[in-house]
This record gives structure tokens, C-alpha cells and sequence, in this order.
């Protein structure tokens, strides 16, 4: 198993969770403000200052970008949604993750992790930044702004 840490100049360091010995090193080349693992270990993403929430695959070391249509402010905050699902008709069990992330203008934007598509990008917190963000047991995205609102 891996565990992940971020730092603002952005390094994020993979540590293996039998020894604690750093692992590895991804860099996002910007500040890092939060990361997120997905249930299986398989992916990493993280809200930077660069307006983009990148992901990496873990095994691999590969990356993406996801960007926030329309802005260059930072995203605060990111969150995997999602599980494991079964694939209809067969024993194999595939991830199914959305990627939510929080941005520093007041929008929520929601990715698919598979294909990197945009789902949806929401202004719920007007112009005040949104600071952070909790998927729910039933789904369900809260998210808490400047705006003093959940």
C-alpha cells in the first residue's frame, strides 16, 4: 500500500505504508493546495495553483491535466468520488471514479477520472472561493466557501 504527501513547492512524495520509507517523488511543477488517492491506490490527483487538478497513475508514473474550463485560479481543494463497480456480466471489478474539484472563484467542477472528460462545472459559492470539499456516504458532494455557506 502507498500513502501520499503534498508540499507547496510541489513535490509530492509516495511513501510504502509497510516501512514508511519514501517510495518516490512526483513533482507538479506548481504549488500543490491537496491530493487525493483513489480506494485502490491506483491514482493520485492534486489541486494546484496553476488552475488544473492534475492526475497521475501510480504504478506507472504517468500524468494528465484536467483543466478548469475558463480560468486560471487555483483549485483548493480536490476529492475522488466513486467506487468499485462490477462490470455487467463478468467477475471483474473496475474503478469508477469522478474527480471533483474546488476552485478559487466560487466553482465546482466534476470530471470522469477514465475518460478526462468535464461532467459538469458549478458556481456555488458566487464570487467567494471554495475552500474545501466532502463526498458523502450516499454520493453527495458538500462543499464550504468564503461565503461563510456549505
Amino acid at each position: 500500500d502507498v500513502a501520499a504527501t503534498a508540499a507547496h513547492d510541489g513535490s509530492i512524495l509516495l511513501w510504502g505504508t509497510d516501512t514508511w520509507e519514501q517510495t518516490a517523488v512526483l513533482n507538479a511543477g506548481v504549488r500543490v493546495n491537496s491530493i487525493a488517492m483513489s480506494s485502490d491506490g491506483a491514482k493520485l490527483v492534486a489541486a494546484c495553483d496553476s488552475g488544473r487538478v492534475r492526475v497521475w497513475d501510480i504504478a506507472s508514473k504517468r500524468e494528465a491535466d484536467l483543466n478548469v474550463d475558463g480560468s486560471n485560479d487555483r483549485v483548493t481543494c480536490v476529492v475522488l468520488l466513486g467506487d468499485v463497480r462490477s462490470v455487467a456480466g463478468e467477475e471483474k471489478r473496475v474503478p469508477q471514479y469522478q474527480v471533483a474539484a474546488a476552485c478559487a472563484d466560487g466553482r465546482v467542477c466534476v470530471w470522469n477520472l477514465a475518460s478526462a472528460k468535464m461532467e459538469g462545472c458549478y458556481k456555488v459559492h458566487g464570487n467567494s472561493a471554495v475552500y474545501s470539499l466532502c463526498a458523502m456516504p450516499d454520493g453527495g458532494l458538500a462543499s464550504g466557501g468564503g461565503d461563510m455557506a456549505v
